[in-house]
């Protein structure tokens, strides 16, 4: 159960909605966690607080947001390195909040989507809207999602 993740890798043309925006440097992805600006878009209240227990016990600084709206808010106002985004969210969804950063800001943080579900359409569409990756929740554990996002980061 924890041990799959779905990685995609993103072809140039699936890059041109964020063509123009600056995203995290290779030089950050190589920093530890520790070291990274982490935004997590979650409206799950238990998921937000195991989520930010689980980065806490590793000393990471994680700020929280519970919709799309928050999410997009904090990304303009303080720049995250990156971004772990749930996919079903009030309001703005994962994906909506994904093609609204790129057409109005000219700072996009590194996203790594985060849901529940395993719908291949939802993941392609996240992919190619500028999404690094794809982490189903159902298949991670605490301590093996934080193992996730640093083999994405280091991919």
């Amino acid at each position: 159960m924890f041990n799959s993740i779905t990685k995609m890798t993103k072809k140039k043309s699936s890059l041109s909605t964020l063509a123009n925006h600056k995203t995290i440097s290779d030089a950050r992805r190589m920093l530890p966690l520790a070291e990274l600006k982490i935004l997590m878009v979650e409206d799950d209240p238990f998921l937000r607080d195991l989520y930010q227990r689980i980065f806490d016990r590793a000393s990471i600084k994680v700020e929280l947001a519970r919709d799309g709206e928050e999410g997009f808010d904090v990304v303009k106002a303080q720049k995250p390195d990156l971004m772990l985004l749930d996919v079903m969210l009030p309001g703005i969804t994962g994906p909506e909040l994904l093609s609204k950063m790129a057409k109005e800001l000219e700072y996009v943080p590194m996203v790594i989507m985060l849901s529940d579900l395993d719908q291949i359409g939802v993941k392609d569409k996240c992919i190619n809207l500028g999404a690094k990756a794809f982490i189903s929740k159902n298949d991670v554990s605490g301590p093996e999602l934080l193992r996730k996002v640093e083999e994405i980061l280091k991919a």
